[in-house]
């Protein structure tokens, strides 16, 4: 099977390179060719997505059993895809999010059909059109389209919580350490899943190539169903400190609309999701989870740079993301702005 990545070297995508390669997936990374470690047994075909007949010329004479855009994210990238994808791919792949599934929630299990709807994220409603661009392409075109809504993904240089520094993911890990407070959403009681990379693979490279899946939507994600408390009480293995503070409901406008959106159109709500198609389909192996905790990464610390990085500046919240406290404001701290995940891990 011949296979080609858009991207290929980011959190979640990555893991996918990996496993491909490891099932004999024939596998082209089109990327910048930024990070080859991340690409061994791959083969990367070097261009600028932007450059539309930069990778018309880099991709002349091929086609694929299927494409898999990981870096689209509004309904101008997804024009782009099908101008330049559509004909080459027997299967085209697009990396939505759960974040598009409708806020408030209308039902406690999210299933593949349920509504889309997001009015506090705009990341979300992106993602919403892209899917529905999609859609109708495949109905009036007869594109190819399968569609994966992934959630909270972290992997094994990432503490996943529902506020953190995914730049320097250890600030929680050592403000737990120094008995500082973080963020849970809401009161702590939203049930939510989060999923480790290579376990997101196992779902998403058994649907590659596969006619079953085509103009199908799928949730890849954890089967564990826990609370924003508990999954905090999990990173605090190892660390023995007081571990949270309460995100007070309705952000203020100064600390972003990013960070705000994420917070109380995704984090702060419960999400159970139903795997739908997936579960019946050959291949789409069952995901069990994972605790960073069992996984040794809050206990073994630290360790390597990309691993151990973390914002050591003094302020409430990690990472400046929700709020500066009063100290900060006084001294004139400004939160820094999100910009949208590189590779869908919400």
């Amino acid at each position: 099977m011949r296979v080609l990545f858009i991207g290929g070297t980011g959190l979640i995508s990555s893991a996918c390179t990996r496993l491909a390669v490891e099932r004999g997936v024939e596998l082209c990374l089109l990327n910048r060719g930024g990070h080859p470690e991340r690409a061994l047994g791959a083969t990367t075909i070097v261009a600028d997505l932007r450059d539309e007949a930069a990778v018309d010329r880099a991709l002349a004479g091929r086609r694929f059993d299927a494409v898999v855009d990981w870096i689209a994210f509004t309904p101008t990238d997804i024009e782009r895809d099908l101008r330049l994808f559509a004909d080459r791919a027997d299967q085209f792949v697009f990396i939505s999010s759960a974040s598009a599934y409708q806020k408030p929630l209308a039902g406690w299990l999210l299933r593949e059909d349920t509504p889309l709807a997001n009015p506090f994220w705009d990341y979300a409603r992106n993602k919403i059109a892209c899917e529905e661009r999609l859609m109708r392409a495949f109905r009036e075109d007869r594109v190819p389209v399968t569609i994966i809504r992934p959630s909270l993904t972290y992997g094994d240089t990432q503490v996943p919580l529902a506020v953190n520094s995914w730049e320097r993911p250890y600030t929680a890990i050592a403000r737990m350490r120094r008995g500082k407070p973080l963020v849970v959403p809401g009161d702590g009681t939203s049930l939510w899943t989060i999923t480790h990379n290579s376990d997101f693979a196992k779902g998403f490279v058994g649907l590659l190539g596969r006619p079953e899946a085509i103009g199908e939507v799928f949730n890849i994600m954890s089967d564990e169903v826990l609370t924003w408390d508990e999954i905090y009480r999990r990173r605090r293995r190892g660390t023995d400190r007081p571990h949270r503070v309460r995100l007070h409901r309705g952000l203020p406008a100064r600390d972003g609309r990013h960070a705000a959106g994420r917070q109380v159109g995704q984090r702060r709500v419960r999400h159970v999701e139903d795997h739908g198609p997936g579960a019946r389909l050959p291949r789409h192996d069952a995901l069990r989870g994972g605790d960073p905790a069992d996984r040794g990464l809050v206990r073994r610390g630290p360790g390597p740079p990309a691993r151990g990085r973390r914002d050591g500046r003094p302020l409430g919240p990690p990472d400046r993301r929700v709020s500066a406290g009063p100290r900060e404001r006084r001294r004139g701290v400004r939160p820094r702005s999100l910009k949208p995940d590189p590779d869908g891990r919400d």
